[in-house]
């Protein structure tokens, strides 16, 4: 173990606004630094060590795959992204994964899930373009 900021397994992250109460296109900008403890019913806000951490955002959206949390796309203070973030519960860090393949354009509001080792992403929008995508990517992990 790094220290006693570590993420527990019982920890479930949730998307909570930002404590400085920022607003992105008049919508509270969302971070996900924040986790419930299931066990135990309480909020710990967990500070990441080190390695690299995502811009605050909106419209993203993650999906958990045993001891790690993969956040994708949303829209942060400049536009609508298409990265894809690994945080690790058991290290406590955040890393960018690298871009395989025929990457999704940038969005907000696609829904995804885990399934054989793959991580499946559907839809979101461009609002600014107007574009609503009914596409549907994977990742393979």
């Amino acid at each position: 173990m790094i220290g006693e900021n570590l993420v527990q397994p019982s920890l479930i992250p949730v998307s909570m606004s930002s404590s400085n109460g920022k607003l992105l296109d008049k919508k509270p900008v969302f971070t996900n630094e924040y986790f419930v403890n299931m066990q135990a019913t309480q909020w710990r806000k967990i500070t990441p060590h080190g390695g690299i951490n995502f811009t605050p955002r909106t419209g993203h959206d993650c999906i958990q795959v045993k001891e790690k949390i993969y956040l994708f796309g949303g829209t942060d203070d400049d536009d609508r992204k298409n990265d894809l973030y690994i945080y690790d519960i058991y290290t406590n860090k955040w890393s960018l994964l690298p871009n395989k393949g025929k990457v999704p354009l940038p969005r907000s509001g696609a829904k995804g899930v885990s399934y054989d080792n793959k991580l499946y992403f559907f839809g979101g929008y461009q609002k600014k373009s107007g574009n609503f995508y009914k596409d549907l990517f994977y990742y393979d992990l």
